[in-house]
């Protein structure tokens, strides 16, 4: 059972476990995610993040979910065929992200805007003195 964690098959090809955990560090990479945020942004937990970049390979709604967000496609994740770039499909928010949407999407737009303004505000605020 061992190598069924690090190998799987598509369309009658090994799938290697060890080069899709590699293709996900890419994405976290560029995006400059940690296995928390990357886990936030998927609706995952941390150590199921662990667990896909020592080789297992996620299942195909994960890997929907990851390409989006890192803007590539599941073809690149699993064979590594094509090349990290951006596409054209629409980021979809996850996890936190998606929550916070939903509530904010029920708010009147007067109130919408006004928690936008607070939100900068906010950022300004953690980034500190030198940005404000």
């Amino acid at each position: 059972m061992g190598t069924q964690k690090r190998s799987a098959r598509t369309a009658g090809r090994a799938l290697d476990g060890e080069a899709v955990a590699e293709r996900i560090r890419q994405v976290m990479s560029r995006l400059e995610l940690t296995q928390t945020a990357l886990a936030d942004h998927l609706a995952l937990t941390q150590p199921t993040i662990s667990q896909y970049l020592g080789g297992r390979i996620p299942p195909p709604e994960v890997l929907v979910r990851l390409a989006r967000l890192g803007g590539t496609t599941v073809d690149w994740l699993l064979t590594g065929e094509g090349e990290l770039q951006r596409v054209s499909e629409p980021w979809v928010p996850y996890g936190r992200q998606a929550r916070l949407l939903e509530a904010f999407d029920r708010l009147p737009e007067e109130l919408q805007e006004s928690l936008v303004q607070l939100c900068r505000k906010l950022v300004r605020y953690v980034e500190g003195p030198s940005n404000q």
